[in-house]
């Protein structure tokens, strides 16, 4: 089923990507059609983007996963994120908490897009 939010958002019609200033999604990276979807809509923003809040959803996260830590790393050196990444740890066991925290540290050292970024975790 097609997601109807999706369609409405990418329609020309409505051509609200334009007026649009922030975004705030929630994606299960492991889930090709929510990231092919999310894709587009970035693709597509036509316009300086102010705030873009990005939850990827939590079950899925690991800071052991390479493609998870790639997109991360990409937010940052290519400057799409401009002021702030955080990533949520709360609700994760301790055992994995570690290693989202050290992928965390790592994500740190990266060169930054944007000099004010900060990134961290809660």
């Amino acid at each position: 089923m097609e997601n109807l939010g999706h369609r409405f958002l990418m329609s020309s019609d409505a051509n609200y990507l334009g007026r649009l200033k922030s975004l705030a999604v929630a994606v299960d990276i492991m889930n090709t059609k929510e990231l092919e979807m999310f894709r587009q809509i970035l693709v597509a923003w036509n316009g300086i983007m102010k705030k873009l809040d990005i939850c990827f959803k939590m079950f899925n996260f690991s800071g052991l996963n390479k493609k998870q830590f790639a997109l991360a790393s990409r937010f940052i050196t290519q400057g799409t994120v401009m002021n702030t990444m955080m990533i949520e740890t709360s609700l994760i066991p301790p055992v994995e908490k570690f290693y989202i925290e050290a992928a965390v540290a790592k994500l740190m050292e990266l060169p930054k897009g944007n000099k004010n970024l900060s990134i961290g975790y809660f």
